[in-house]
């Protein structure tokens, strides 16, 4: 008897094994290629704003002030 429901319990696993290694590559496709398509974007967004700060000029003027030693 116990080994009957040993053997039922495996079988029970087993399909649920099959389930899940059927749903896991689409599932892992779909991931990755959601990943890809959003790193695309981010990289054309920094891509296209790096080029705006490049050419971007600063309007505040810079003063340094230099101390000269009195000999």
């Amino acid at each position: 008897m116990l080994r009957a429901l040993v053997h039922h319990e495996r079988e029970d696993s087993h399909w649920l094994v099959s389930v899940l290694a059927i749903i896991k590559y689409p599932a892992i496709l779909t991931l990755g290629s959601l990943v890809t398509i959003f790193l695309l974007y981010l990289m054309q967004y920094l891509i296209d704003s790096g080029e705006e700060a490049i050419t971007s000029t600063n309007t505040e003027n810079i003063v340094d002030f230099i101390r000269i030693k009195e000999d």
